[in-house]
């Protein structure tokens, strides 16, 4: 029996031709079909994905949810998995899927499932020990789930309280940074992004307190809680920019609340 399973896997791009093909490669044996969706590369991304059989297709950049979900609506199979070109499927991933379907008569018992995606700091080749995992659904049925529509969270909801979700056992390998330069031009980013749905939501006399404390919480949270000083220098590295990210996050929030109050006079 072949190893193909009735499973589409879909992703969004854009300039991502250093990272892409670690991300097909790992996983396009085993699965019907591959579909990216593209926001204007202007590197050789999508010829990359398309001499590794990807199907490939443009759409301006809309935010996350909608860019997923756009994606999702162009898999055949009812059966999807989203990954992103920084996340790469172990071969353990790949063999328990497989393994999965064929136990179960040639069906997933689940309508949707979670699987850990494990973060991996820059130039190295496998998680730290105690490395941080997101664990996420996103290997699902797309009648039974789907994406939010949120601009900067990206994440799969069931459709019902009926939606049976079950949990992979092994990993997606997540090498998000490139390196220190990209640390901070992702974090600024994001956060710019984050400020247009969130800010507004946000009490000013809550920020103000929050500026004064969310850098030193974020870095014991990073360092410590998530067990960032095994990582040694990269840990200390790591747990600094994600305190900063999280620090210019709220004075962006900050600053959106006193530039409005200013327009209003």
């Amino acid at each position: 029996m072949s190893n193909k399973l009735p499973v589409s896997v879909f992703m969004i791009t854009q300039n991502e031709e250093d990272r892409i093909a670690a991300s097909i490669s790992a996983i396009r044996d085993i699965v019907d079909e591959v579909i990216v969706v593209d926001s204007g590369s202007t590197d050789k991304t999508l010829e990359i994905c398309q001499s590794l059989g990807a199907k490939t297709y443009h759409r301006d950049w809309t935010g996350y949810g909608e860019q997923k979900r756009y994606a999702e609506s162009l898999c055949k199979n009812d059966y999807v998995i989203n990954l992103d070109a920084d996340e790469v499927a172990t071969p353990e991933f790949c063999d328990e899927l497989v393994n999965l379907y064929k136990d179960n008569n040639n069906s997933f018992p689940h309508q949707a499932y979670k699987f850990k995606i494990t973060n991996i700091y820059p130039f190295a080749k496998k998680p730290r020990i105690g490395a941080y995992s997101y664990n996420n659904i996103r290997f699902y049925d797309k009648n039974f789930a789907t994406f939010k529509t949120s601009e900067v969270h990206d994440s799969v909801v069931p459709n019902s309280d009926s939606t049976t979700i079950g949990q992979l056992k092994n990993i997606v390998l997540h090498f998000a940074i490139r390196d220190t330069s990209h640390m901070v031009e992702k974090s600024n980013l994001y956060t710019d992004k984050q400020v247009k749905e969130l800010a507004p939501k946000k009490k000013l006399w809550k920020l103000k307190i929050r500026l004064l404390y969310e850098f030193p919480t974020a870095f014991l949270k990073y360092y410590i809680i998530r067990k960032e000083f095994l990582g040694g220098y990269y840990g200390f590295i790591t747990s600094m920019t994600a305190a900063f990210r999280r620090f210019i996050r709220i004075a962006k929030f900050y600053e959106y609340h006193i530039k409005k109050q200013n327009k209003d006079k």
